[in-house]
């Protein structure tokens, strides 16, 4: 049962990052970001999607990638796990550099601040718990018996 929760949350958040992905490439659901908001050097695609997330081309293309990997990674346990584990990493890394001014944008290139920076930490510790907490099934299915 543990094996299936592991991959089921490899799947689902490889599904809502596929979904952030695609609705962030929509410019009609994304607003201009304020005056005030961190400058970035790709301008391709900025904005802050439904008003409030700050996306960019870079970014969509990220969020697809992520969510391509968890779909495919939730078809067995060891893949969906190691999703799980790195996106503990990954995403704990670009929360911690939303909260860094210095970092909100990675050089400029992916925006990383606001309520984006709560997403990634909340992706990451919840992928943190289906990759390092919850334990591997230990469920063996008993061997066939053929009669002679």
């Amino acid at each position: 049962m543990q094996s299936m929760q592991t991959r089921f949350f490899a799947l689902a958040l490889g599904l809502f990052y596929l979904l952030i992905g695609i609705l962030g490439l929509i410019p009609a659901l994304y607003t201009t970001p304020p005056a005030d908001a961190p400058s970035v050097s790709v301008t391709a695609g900025y904005g802050l999607l439904f008003g409030q997330f700050p996306v960019n081309a870079v970014h969509d293309i990220v969020n697809v990638v992520i969510g391509l990997l968890g779909i495919g990674a939730g078809a067995r346990f060891g893949s969906a796990r190691f999703f799980n584990m790195t996106m503990f990493l990954l995403l704990g890394v670009a929360a911690c550099f939303g909260i860094i001014p210095t970092l909100n944008t990675l050089g400029g290139i992916l925006p990383m601040w606001s309520p984006d920076t709560w997403v990634h930490m909340a992706s990451a510790i919840l992928a943190g718990f289906f990759g390092y907490v919850v334990p591997e099934s230990t469920h063996v299915e008993p061997a066939v018996v053929h009669a002679h």
